[in-house]
Formats: structure tokens, C-alpha cells, sequence
């Protein structure tokens, strides 16, 4: 039987191996640091299986001199001398169109709906399967008309695809979420997501772990750095660490932003990007949302989960270290308590974060075969790892078992 060796262990690469190892094969879970200690660790915690949007849009093109200059507060691009940088950049405009974002939308709305049914099956298997999951509901809230028709437009072709959504105008929001009756941002309406849910991406990472490795032998190391992919011909005969060699017959890169260079010492090019993000997580208070709240204008988010509300946010492009910069943390709590000025128990100890986020230019993720012959990728899902990571698994244990699954050509590396 095949061995397996999965590179990264963030949600994404731990969903994978338990896919795969479900199946009875030897699969082994390499993890450079501790699990879940990455992009996984403080995101956003939201399951927005309704809100697929690709990045790149139209819309882009208005906002370009601010992106580009740092001049929008809540998404600015890092310029740099590297041509990998301009080579993406160059991709993410090329999919900036109306008709590029409608398909990538699309594509990753497919991927969702599939991850959202992946994830309740896994809920059914495990009943200790334990991550503070719950089902709230999520509101997009808007402070443009124009930007909350667009909204409109776009949660008319969601709802053909199954999906419930409904758009609020402003009092309509207030009545779903009363916290919003006291923010400080104005509001022209909303988008409804009922049946949206979240969780501690975090703590289901370590959860499923563990049950992997108790029921399908799943072998886990950690504190093991993959250097690099030891190729001879056109295949990946083992992956060097500071410990010596592991070898395997399958390898599979599920390790973020990492995964682009890995797949650089195999002569394999991933279009993936770092985009970093923040977030805070404070004691809930009686004020805090009971659903997921997005504000689109600032693009911070929250989340309330178990008596404590993480709110997230911010994209800067380009930058790959995880420090924890002040003036973005400042940024992102000033925007938090001008939107939802209860959400949270300010006064107590919060505990901040910065993740980098693996971002492709058309916002699908790669969930491929490659040019090499035992090589495949599963990353690049940018701010959806969490969303996506449970229908990304078995898309792509369908594609090492030999399937032919239907949503195989939408996160093809042959599409770059």
C-alpha cells in the first residue's frame, strides 16, 4: 500500500490526512511547528460558506492608487523588487473582470457548499469531535447602497445555487442583531446568511488530529521541518528535514505559504502569495453579536464563540512575517469598537494575532496533481482555509485515489 506524506498541519493539511488515512492508508502528517499554529490558530472563526467572493472584481480598478500606496487602511499591497510579486499582481488584475470574478466566485461557492456537507458528515461520524461549533447565522453589513445592490445582485445567483440569503434593510438588520443598534458605523442595509456557520478552527484541528491518530492511525510529527523535496526523475523520492530524510510514495503540500517554496525545489511554480492578517480575541460581554457580523467597509469580522468574541481582520498583501505590528492591532480596535462599541469585555487582557494567508490571483485554491508524478497541492485558499478545508480534502483524496471528481478542473494548477 502507498505511503503518504502530508506537509503542514494547519486545518487544511490535518482534514487532509484524516481524509486520506480514513481510507486505510499509511499516512504520515509532517508540521514544522505544532498543529493548528499558523494561518489556523486566530482566524476568524467564521464558516462562510455563503460569502465565496473572489477578491479581484471591477471594483479594483477604482481602488488600485490606494491599494497600491497604502492609502485604504484595511487592504494594502507590500511593493516589492521580486517579479514574483508583479507576475501575481499582474494575474490578479487579469481576474478583476465582471465575467472572471462571477466564474471564480462561482467555483469557490461550489467548493463551499461541498466543504459545508464534508463537515457535517465528519460532525455525524465523531460525536467528540469538539470545537465550539454552532450555527448563528452571518450578517454583511453595509455603509454604500452601491455596494449593498452589488451584494443584491450577487446573493440572487447564490440562491440559485441552494443557497439561503436574504438582503435587510437597515431596522430589518437591528431586529436579527440588536448589538447593531448601538454601532457607531452607519448602516444602508444587509445581507442575511442564515444558515452560516462557525467554530475554533484551532481547537478542531487539535480534535481531529487526535481522533485520526486513534482511529485511523494517523502518524503525526511535529517540530520537523520539511527543507526541501528530494526528486529524482519526475518523482519525489523524500523530503529532507534537520533529522534526515523521510521518504514516501505519495507527498502532498498542505502547508500555506509554505507550500510555494517546497514546491519550488521540485521545479513546481504555485502562483500563491502571503497575504497577513490580524485578530484579537477578548471576553464576550452582554452587548456581543449572537451572529457572525462582517462589516465590509472596515473588512473586520466577528465572531462570538463559547465567552469569547474574536474579531479579525485586515490584508496586507505581500508581507510574510507574523509580527504583530501595533498600528494594525490599534487600526483593527478602533474600527471593531466604532462598528460594535458593546461587542466585547474591552477592558480585560486581549490576546492578538498576525497569520498569513496563502493567496492565489483568482482566489480559488490548488487542489491538484502537478507535473511531478507523485506530487500534489493542496493550499492557496487565501481567507477561507477554515471554509473550505473539509470539501478541499476530499477533493483532493479523490484525486490521489484516481477519481475523477467534477469540481477537479476549477483548482487545477493547469489553469495558471
Amino acid at each position: 500500500m502507498k505511503r503518504i506524506l502530508v506537509l503542514g498541519g494547519g486545518v487544511v493539511g490535518v482534514t487532509t490526512a484524516n481524509a486520506l488515512a480514513r481510507l486505510g492508508m499509511p499516512v504520515t502528517l509532517l508540521e514544522q511547528s505544532a498543529l493548528g499554529n499558523g494561518a489556523t490558530h486566530g482566524n476568524g472563526a467564521q464558516l462562510s460558506y455563503a460569502y465565496s467572493d473572489a477578491l479581484g472584481s471591477p471594483s479594483v480598478f477604482r481602488s488600485l492608487p490606494e491599494l497600491l500606496f497604502g492609502l485604504d487602511p484595511a487592504f494594502r499591497a507590500h511593493l516589492s523588487f521580486d517579479p514574483r510579486f508583479w507576475i501575481w499582481m499582474g494575474r490578479f488584475l487579469a481576474n478583476c473582470s465582471a465575467a472572471r470574478f462571477k466564474a471564480n466566485t462561482l467555483a469557490v461557492l461550489r467548493l463551499a457548499l461541498q466543504s459545508r456537507a464534508a463537515l457535517a458528515a465528519l460532525i455525524a461520524r465523531h460525536g467528540d469531535l469538539a470545537f465550539d461549533h454552532c450555527r448563528p447565522g452571518k450578517l454583511h453589513i453595509y455603509d454604500d447602497p452601491a455596494k449593498l445592490e452589488a451584494a443584491r445582485v450577487g446573493m440572487t445567483l447564490k440562491n440559485a445555487f441552494g443557497l439561503e440569503q436574504h438582503a435587510l434593510s437597515a431596522e430589518e438588520a437591528i431586529a436579527v442583531e440588536p448589538a447593531l443598534a448601538s454601532s457607531g458605523r452607519k448602516i444602508a442595509g444587509a445581507i442575511h446568511s442564515p444558515n452560516d456557520e462557525a467554530g475554533d478552527a484551532y481547537l478542531f484541528t487539535q480534535s481531529l488530529a487526535a481522533i485520526a491518530a486513534r482511529e485511523h492511525h494517523l502518524q503525526i510529527l511535529t517540530g520537523q521541518r520539511a527543507q526541501h523535496l528530494i526528486k529524482e526523475g519526475r518523482r519525489i523520492r523524500a523530503v529532507q528535514t534537520p533529522s534526515g530524510l523521510i521518504e514516501a510514495d505519495i507527498f502532498v503540500l498542505a502547508a500555506g505559504c509554505d507550500s510555494s517554496a517546497l514546491a519550488r525545489t521540485a521545479g513546481v511554480r504555485l502562483p500563491i502569495f502571503p497575504m497577513k492578517g490580524f485578530s484579537a480575541t477578548l471576553p464576550a460581554s452582554t452587548g456581543s453579536p449572537r451572529l457572525s457580523i462582517t462589516d465590509a467597509r472596515a473588512k473586520i469580522v466577528f465572531c462570538t464563540l463559547n465567552g469569547r468574541i474574536r474579531i479579525a481582520g485586515m490584508a496586507d498583501l505581500g508581507r510574510g512575517d507574523v509580527t504583530v505590528e501595533p498600528d494594525r492591532i490599534q487600526r483593527l480596535m478602533a474600527d471593531a469598537k466604532c462598528c460594535l462599541p458593546n461587542a466585547a469585555n474591552w477592558d480585560a487582557d486581549p490576546h492578538f494575532w498576525a497569520g498569513i494567508r496563502p493567496m492565489t490571483p483568482d482566489s480559488r485554491p490548488i487542489i491538484s496533481s502537478t507535473s511531478v508524478s507523485n506530487l500534489y497541492i493542496n493550499s492557496g485558499h487565501g481567507m477561507l482555509g477554515w471554509t473550505l478545508a473539509c470539501g478541499s480534502a476530499d477533493l483532493i483524496t479523490a484525486l490521489i485515489t484516481g477519481e475523477n471528481p467534477s469540481l477537479a478542473a476549477d483548482f487545477s494548477l493547469r489553469r495558471f
